[in-house]
């Protein structure tokens, strides 16, 4: 990747009001373009490089502090290390595997979530989608792919339909070109698009396209249950041509565990909400409780959705404040030597 202007990276005047709190005066910002096990290459006017953490944002990294993603701005001594990371606009984020929060990609302003006609499609996935997109600040926007290898793709845009809203539903068969140009007006100078969805989608095909040149390695899918392989192992940053902004790719991910946000999932679910007004009961469960106005009315398998997410939320929100507290435990605690004895 050449070098790029901050504005062409997308600094803004939110980053810059956190200017005074960098503590070194060499430092200079730059963005992080991808997030390696033990450093991160980072871009900026200077160029490409690859940097390290200091030893002490390191240590406030392990103990739960910030630690850099894809998308984040940081200072950095001129070749030298990462002194220093500035606050977050946005973030998408989800809850890894071990229970820990993962920030998927950091200050991004629309993302795209992309899914295909054939049987990787699943609605109540997307649902899901939207629901982290909501927590995270951003704007979503929903892609449909591999339309020209689909005999009815308005099938699968009426499905989308249903729980987006108003949300931006975009039909693609990007080998073709078909609908990519739909995507312009969601870019612009300094905007930073993220891509996000399941292994097999086509986003790395998306992505170039977008870039207008193969930057992003593709792989067929699985024909006999339409499942891709992680093409995409590492989510990175680009600059697009022609001042169109900033995209970054994400791997693959089927499994999408959420963060503790209820508002965030109350506008998912508005539909649910709104029925719940008329239930007989004010704390209806819309399980097994008389009088409820929502079972029935909502599909089977949104509501049992609306119920898993809803439960992810309080574990989630139990987790969080039990890791804060411990974080919090070990890191004001002050520890003092046993007087030895004599």
């Amino acid at each position: 990747m050449p070098s790029s202007s901050l504005a062409e990276l997308g600094w803004t005047e939110f980053f810059e009001e956190q200017l005074g709190d960098v503590s070194e005066p060499a430092a200079v910002p730059m963005r992080v373009s991808i997030e390696h096990q033990d450093r991160y290459t980072i871009v900026g006017p200077s160029g490409v490089r690859d940097a390290h953490l200091t030893g002490k944002l390191l240590q406030e990294a392990n103990r739960g502090g910030p630690r850099p993603a894809a998308g984040d701005w940081v200072a950095a001594i001129p070749e030298g290390p990462i002194c220093h990371v500035f606050r977050r606009r946005t973030a998408f984020q989800r809850v890894s595997p071990r229970g820990k929060l993962q920030v998927i990609s950091a200050n991004i302003d629309r993302v795209l979530i992309v899914t295909s006609c054939n049987a990787e499609f699943n609605v109540r996935r997307i649902e899901r989608y939207l629901s982290a997109v909501s927590q995270s600040g951003a704007r979503p926007a929903l892609v449909l792919t591999k339309i020209d290898l689909c005999d009815a793709p308005n099938y699968y845009r009426d499905q989308l339909q249903a729980v987006a809203g108003d949300t931006p539903i975009i039909l693609v068969a990007t080998p073709t070109g078909v609908g990519v140009d739909d995507i312009d007006p969601l870019l612009g100078p300094g905007l930073t698009l993220a891509l996000v969805g399941s292994s097999g989608v086509g986003k790395s095909t998306l992505a170039n396209a977008l870039m207008h040149e193969y930057k992003f390695v593709t792989a067929a899918i699985r024909e006999q249950d339409a499942k891709g392989r992680h093409t995409t192992t590492r989510r990175e940053l680009v600059v697009l041509p022609d001042d169109r902004g900033i995209l970054i790719d994400t791997p693959g991910m089927r499994e999408l565990q959420l963060t503790a946000d209820t508002d965030d999932q109350k506008r998912a679910f508005a539909d649910i909400v709104e029925l719940a007004q008329e239930c007989q009961f004010r704390d209806c469960a819309h399980k097994s409780e008389p009088g409820c106005a929502v079972r029935g009315v909502i599909e089977e398998s949104r509501l049992h959705n609306f119920h898993l997410i809803a439960h992810e939320t309080r574990t989630t929100s139990a987790t969080k404040k039990k890791t804060e507290k411990a974080v919090h435990r070990g890191s004001t605690r002050r520890r003092t030597k046993k007087p030895s004895k004599v």
